[in-house]
């Protein structure tokens, strides 16, 4: 499977916050269980928020990051029928901004990287918390396969040291370097050159957090690891 293009990244950054901001639909208070102590308020804030740091870090050409309270237009509108159009309007902030920048160096949370870097991270950012969405409303998740499994791809890419862990609630998962290891082991089966259904163990999702795993992943040090 191909990593997805800058267009690509574009589209889903956008359908996801869309859809984000439909299924939210002013419904405020509903809690958010994968975000512990979070209701539709704080989640779509959040996005709405981050997709406009994101976009000022890049317009600003920043080496640094900005701080938060910094972020013009950062707060969710009290006006339920804003809410969508703010919604929907940082995630084309993101994409104004990155497609000025092309190719400029900027800070991103892996270190000084091109602009271009930030419409990957804000389409995951958006899928993730989509995810969060449908699972709080009581729906099936439903991951592009090709973002998901660029999702995976830059996780692992930026895992630091030997081994992380993720802690959860009900189980974690570790990702050990080992130099010998094929990209992906779950048991003692080879994942590597096979196509992995991410219907049935949407890695994505259990890498953030979202679901309870049932496998471990291994991977070489450092290395990105794509799946087939």
């Amino acid at each position: 499977m191909h990593a997805p293009g800058e267009d690509r990244l574009f589209t889903e950054l956008r359908a996801c916050t869309a859809e984000l901001a439909r299924i939210i639909d002013g419904d405020l208070e509903r809690p958010v269980p994968t975000c512990p102590g979070w209701t539709f308020r704080q989640l779509a804030t959040h996005v709405g928020r981050g997709h406009r740091w994101a976009a000022q870090i890049v317009a600003a050409r920043a080496t640094a990051p900005i701080p938060m309270r910094e972020v013009a237009d950062g707060k969710l509108p009290e006006d339920p029928a804003r809410h969508a159009p703010w919604l929907n309007a940082g995630a084309g902030q993101v994409i104004e901004a990155v497609t000025a920048a092309d190719s400029d160096l900027v800070w991103t949370p892996a270190g000084i990287r091109p602009a271009s870097s930030w419409a990957r991270r804000r389409a995951h950012e958006a899928a993730v918390h989509l995810a969060d969405a449908q699972l709080a409303a009581g729906r099936d998740v439903d991951l592009a396969p090709d973002v998901a499994a660029d999702g995976v791809d830059e996780w692992l890419a930026e895992t630091n040291g030997p081994t992380r862990k993720v802690p959860g609630p009900s189980a974690g998962i570790d990702i050990a370097k080992r130099e010998q290891d094929p990209p992906f082991v779950r048991g003692d089966q080879d994942l590597d050159g096979e196509a992995w259904d991410l219907a049935e163990d949407p890695v994505k999702l259990v890498l953030w957090q979202r679901l309870p795993h049932r496998f471990t992943v291994t991977a070489a040090a450092r290395r990105p690891c794509r799946l087939a």
